[in-house]
C-alpha cells in the first residue's frame, strides 16, 4: 500500500507544522484582538473617565431612548404588517396585548421544566453515593 497519495500525515515533521501552523493562527488572532479591541476600548474608557457626567448621559440616557424608540419602530411595523393582512384594529389590538403574555407564559413554563429537570439531576447526583454504597452492600 502506498503511502504517497494518503491524505494522513504520519510523519511527526508534517504533525509538528500543522500543530505550529494551527499555534501560529492562534497566536496571530489573539494579537489582532488585542490590538483592535485596544484601538475600540481605550479611546471609550479614556473619555468615560475624563468625562463622566457626559459619558453616564450617553451610556444611560441615549441607550434607553434608543432601545424605546427601536421598540416603538418594531410595534408600528408590526401594527402596519397586521393591517396589510386585512385584520380589524381590534385584532390588532388583541394580537399586541395578547401575544407578549403568551410569550411570558411560554418562557415561564421553559424555565419551570429547566428547574425541575436540574432539580432532578442535582438530586440524582447528591444521593449518588448512597445509590451505590446501597447496591454494593
Amino acid at each position: 500500500m502506498s503511502q504517497g497519495n494518503s491524505m494522513e500525515k504520519n510523519r511527526l515533521r508534517d504533525r509538528m507544522r500543522d500543530i505550529f501552523n494551527l499555534f501560529a493562527f492562534v497566536v496571530l488572532s489573539a494579537l489582532a484582538s488585542l490590538v483592535v479591541m485596544d484601538i475600540l476600548v481605550l479611546p471609550v474608557a479614556l473619555f468615560a473617565v475624563a468625562k463622566k457626567s457626559t459619558f453616564n448621559f450617553i451610556l444611560g440616557d441615549l441607550a434607553g431612548l434608543f432601545i424605546i424608540a427601536l421598540l416603538a419602530f418594531l410595534l408600528v411595523r408590526r401594527v402596519l404588517a397586521l393591517r396589510k393582512e386585512g385584520l380589524t384594529p381590534r385584532e390588532i389590538l388583541n394580537h399586541i396585548v395578547y401575544r407578549p403574555f403568551s410569550a411570558l407564559a411560554t418562557a415561564l413554563m421553559i424555565i419551570f421544566a429547566a428547574s425541575v429537570l436540574i432539580g432532578v439531576i442535582y438530586l440524582l447526583f447528591s444521593y449518588n453515593n448512597y445509590f451505590i454504597y446501597k447496591l454494593i452492600n
